[in-house]
């Protein structure tokens, strides 16, 4: 596993070609899966897009860089409807509040850790409310929302 802020502003390499494609800048969460299903490349300022990195198309996540295979170059997210689709529905992990399940504010989400191999949210590291509850697992986890 690895932490999302671990991953911000490094480069995205093309296996294929060896060619950098881009920094990452975010990610697109499905809240349904519960999984990183792209990730956000900066802004492409001379193309005039928002570039993403489907995560079926990286091979191996480092601490350093995020490498990809099969992919020519970065997609323009109207080019890829279904990760358009839950971009649009503004889902932020960080920040989000979480509650217990007896309602009570477990904290807030600083950061979190997803697998390098399939995506999935693993654990929730939160500011805490209370001082003993520091992370989460990602299996208690009933729901993502805005």
């Amino acid at each position: 596993m690895i932490y999302s802020l671990v991953l911000l502003n490094k480069p995205v390499i093309n296996s294929d070609k060896n060619e950098k494609m881009g920094r990452v800048k975010g990610y697109v969460i499905d809240p349904v899966q519960k999984r990183v299903i792209a990730l956000l490349l900066a802004p492409d300022t001379e193309k005039g897009s928002l570039d993403v990195i489907p995560f079926a198309s990286v091979k191996s996540v480092y601490d350093n860089a995020v490498i990809t295979e099969n992919l020519p170059s970065p997609v323009p997210i109207t080019d890829a409807q279904e990760i358009l689709n839950v971009f649009l529905k503004d889902i932020a992990v960080i920040g989000a509040q979480v509650l217990t399940d007896t309602g009570m504010l477990a904290g807030s989400v600083r950061d979190f850790a997803f697998s390098e191999r399939s995506g999935e949210i693993t654990q929730l590291s939160l500011t805490p409310e209370k001082p003993d509850i520091a992370r989460i697992d990602a299996k208690y986890i009933l729901k993502i929302t805005q």
